[in-house]
């Protein structure tokens, strides 16, 4: 993709649902720093980045340790603000100047899957799963028939009234995926997803997400997996690599 031309955008990048022009991001305390390479260590920072993800498209977030992909998808599940660029989300300019109704408003609009899993540990699985529904207001019924059915689909139906701390970490996995997609949001980010799945498993979860972006998600998977990337051939944005400041692969 090329780089789009300053002050000019062309339809294709227009229809986004994601939109990250000249993209840049590093800690605050890294101010002085060059991202990159500081004194041996690699600095997760993000340096003039492009990116349009329409409706419905499926993207491999790809890139070494170091790179800068959990960054990235921090700053496009609204968790964090940019250093400077431009990033649209949903038809929401996201800067410092972003009230927080609207930040709330688009983060139940988001699906995310972090590598830790972030499971309240004080709620069951079934408690777990359901809370993003709750936030939604949805009834009893309307949410119990909807969290017992991805619990099935995903081999959690026996570990539904186990807490976090009962459960492996593939099954806490699979919990923050379910949470993460019960909703259907519009976007799903997912850091390392099936780095805990055993191989039929992790790509059980892989065509789930075609899935639901074959129904009108867009969605971005971060993976050092590449025989999946290879199984499951998609588009792909590689971090640390010429490509990432121009646009994707």
């Amino acid at each position: 993709m090329k780089r789009p031309v300053a002050g000019r955008w062309n339809s294709e990048w227009r229809q986004g649902l994601i939109i990250a022009r000249d993209l840049a991001w590093r800690h605050e305390n890294d101010s002085d720093r060059t991202v990159g390479d500081f004194r041996g260590r690699q600095i997760s920072g993000i340096a003039g980045l492009n990116l349009s993800v329409k409706s419905g498209e499926f993207l491999w977030l790809l890139g070494n340790s170091g790179a800068g992909k959990t960054s990235l998808l921090r700053l496009l599940g609204v968790e964090t603000m940019a250093t400077s660029g431009q990033l649209d989300i949903l038809g929401t300019q996201i800067s410092h100047k972003t009230s927080r109704r609207v930040l709330a408003a688009l983060r139940q609009r988001i699906g995310i899957v972090h590598q830790d899993f972030r499971l309240i540990r004080d709620l069951t699985v079934l408690e777990n799963i359901s809370l993003p529904l709750r936030f939604q207001r949805k009834t009893e019924p309307e949410i119990s028939r909807e969290a017992m059915a991805l619990m099935e689909w995903l081999g959690l139906s026996a570990q539904s009234g186990y807490f976090p701390s009962e459960l492996s970490g593939g099954e806490q996995q699979r919990v923050a995926i379910a949470r993460a997609v019960i909703t259907r949001p519009d976007i799903l980010l997912a850091d390392e997803p099936f780095n805990a799945q055993e191989k039929p498993q992790a790509e059980k979860l892989v065509r789930m997400m075609q899935e639901l972006a074959a129904m009108g998600t867009s969605v971005i998977v971060a993976t050092h997996n590449a025989a999946l990337v290879e199984q499951f051939p998609a588009s792909a944005l590689r971090l640390g690599s010429e490509e990432s400041a121009g646009g994707r692969a």
